[in-house]
């Protein structure tokens, strides 16, 4: 760091009484960072020296070195800007020899977040602030905190508090609070190095963040949080599920790990999430349009070159596509079907796997519910669940009469047929059920004794 423009300015000296003092220096070339006090200081003990006034403090992020923005600021402020700005003003009372606290605001106007190349994220608003510093005439630390902040981010809007802290040797922080309105695929790729992977509008409902270090890839290694998002009207551009489901089940795709490129777009994606240790868990995650919910948990690791993924998700389609795969009907006439999934690899190319053996077994289990439902009720009414059974009549000695032609039963129409080849699996699963139904119905009548003679 190099200071420059070094300026001190005492008028009626006087160690014994508070006098007039202004200062002002420049940090680093090009005038990147401003400072300049007026005030007064005074009267001088061996352990004390006191000042109160104006701090100012006028920082062009934009003309700092590369090399100390790339270090000490992170990637996602490499490139702020020329145009950037942040001008804080505070009012200062303390002690030179121990510690002053100023209090004020904080301007940030059109500080550009993230890589230019793939698209960046203008922050700018004003906001409270306290800044205390620690015995700052000799070995200088401090603790930063804006406790109520509403910037504008993007089209959005971030709203929280930050609290940063300097002890000599690393600096520790902290960050909670919420953003709304906000492009994701603009701040995935600010943040990190997701970019083109999810579009829509994010609504970051909560967030809590911590971090340390002594630059900034030691406090991005370092981040731990939480939160819940929400994005609505998007898509992810991982690749098109109802169309790799459908490929899967019908055979016509080959590997077993293949995949249809192309997008899913969604409504609504929502899910809370956990980051630490270079890696983000979703654990709840739902995705819903027109046709489908998917529903999963999983992470993805970040830190490499590659977005490493592993997520199982399970997936309710419905209408047309649901039909086509054989699903059953649900009460409302619509035609339903579940796909378990699983996804691995990479954002890059990533690996889905259908398992198509509990894909038959669900397949079968509901179709084997809704026959025999279909026969009880048929056969055997008063038998479900929702009626109470009737006892039946005692047998009567008399003939039966002959059933007159055209009076006969009529005929039972065709069973559904099952999916996968599966229409005779269930006919033993039948037949048991009509046995049991049969015999408990011999149970509840009331046993014959022959007459006396």
């Amino acid at each position: 760091m190099v200071v420059r423009n070094l300026n001190v300015t005492l008028r009626d000296f006087d160690p014994a009484a508070a006098f007039p003092l202004n200062a002002d220096l420049d940090l680093f070339d090009e005038e990147a960072i401003h400072l300049q006090f007026d005030g007064e200081t005074g009267p001088f003990t061996p352990k004390s020296s006191p000042a109160k006034g104006k701090l100012i403090l006028d920082a062009r992020p934009g003309r700092l070195p590369e090399k100390f923005r790339r270090d000490y600021m992170g990637e996602f402020l490499a490139s702020p800007g020329g145009g950037s700005w942040a001008h804080l003003e505070t009012d200062v009372q303390g002690d030179l020899l121990g510690t002053l606290v100023a209090t004020g605001d904080l301007h940030i106007e059109d500080l550009q977040l993230g890589d230019p190349s793939v698209g960046q994220l203008p922050l700018s608003g004003e906001a409270p602030v306290l800044l205390t510093l620690i015995d700052p005439a000799a070995n200088p630390t401090y603790d930063f905190v804006m406790p109520d902040a509403s910037f504008r981010l993007g089209e959005g809007r971030w709203q929280g508090g930050l609290q940063v802290q300097f002890d000599g040797d690393r600096v520790r922080g902290e960050s909670q609070g919420a953003v709304s309105g906000v492009d994701i695929n603009q701040m995935l790729s600010a943040f990190s190095d997701a970019d083109d992977l999810l579009f829509g509008k994010l609504a970051l409902k909560r967030y809590s963040v911590k971090f340390s270090g002594r630059d900034a890839a030691q406090m991005q290694r370092s981040l731990r949080g939480s939160g819940e998002l929400e994005i609505e009207d998007g898509k992810m551009a991982l690749f098109d599920t109802l169309q790799t489901i459908e490929k899967k089940v019908m055979k016509v795709i080959g590997s077993q790990d293949s995949y249809v490129k192309g997008v899913t777009s969604f409504v609504r994606f929502s899910t809370d999430f956990e980051v630490g240790d270079g890696r983000l868990e979703t654990p709840n995650m739902m995705l819903r349009n027109d046709e489908a919910v998917l529903g999963g948990s999983g992470f993805l690791q970040y830190g490499g070159q590659l977005i490493d993924l592993d997520y199982q998700i399970s997936s309710l389609i419905t209408g047309a596509l649901a039909a086509a795969l054989g699903g059953s009907k649900n009460a409302e006439g619509e035609a339903q079907v579940s796909a378990p999934l699983r996804v691995t690899g990479s954002t890059e190319s990533p690996k889905v796997f259908l398992d198509l053996a509990a894909f038959a077994k669900q397949q079968a289990a509901t179709h084997a519910n809704r026959l025999l439902e279909s026969l009880i009720k048929k056969k055997l009414p008063g038998w479900l669940p929702e009626a109470a059974p009737e006892t039946p009549a005692a047998p009567s000695a008399e003939p039966t009469a002959p059933v007159p032609p055209g009076a006969e039963s009529p005929v039972e129409e065709e069973k559904p047929r099952l999916p996968f080849g599966l229409g005779g699996i269930l006919d033993s699963a039948i037949q048991k059920a009509k046995d049991k139904a049969r015999d408990e119905v011999q149970k509840g009548i009331p046993e014959q004794k022959p007459p006396q003679e």
